[in-house]
């Protein structure tokens, strides 16, 4: 039995190619992910990988303008064209 797969938000930034981790945390605040994607523990927030798999398999992340526009924003503070 495998174990499930918990990612700090860092952690996914990382994978998505998503510069800093704020932009991961704006979707959890936001609302974009849905909740039973996102776990929390104490203090600590993880977002839950089979769960988001599922969400982005089913284009979640496609259809939000939340995600275009966050992912451009950020890019255009750090200097980054996009």
């Amino acid at each position: 039995m495998t174990g499930i797969s918990r990612l700090r938000p860092s952690q996914l930034a990382r994978r998505l190619g998503v510069p800093p981790p704020d932009v991961i945390y704006a979707w959890i605040k936001r609302g974009l992910l849905p909740a039973d994607c996102v776990e929390r523990e104490g203090r600590a927030i993880f977002v839950l990988g089979d769960k988001f798999g599922e969400f982005v398999r089913s284009g979640g992340l496609e259809r939000s303008y939340i995600l275009r526009h966050s992912i451009r924003r950020t890019a255009n503070q750090k200097g980054v064209l996009c």
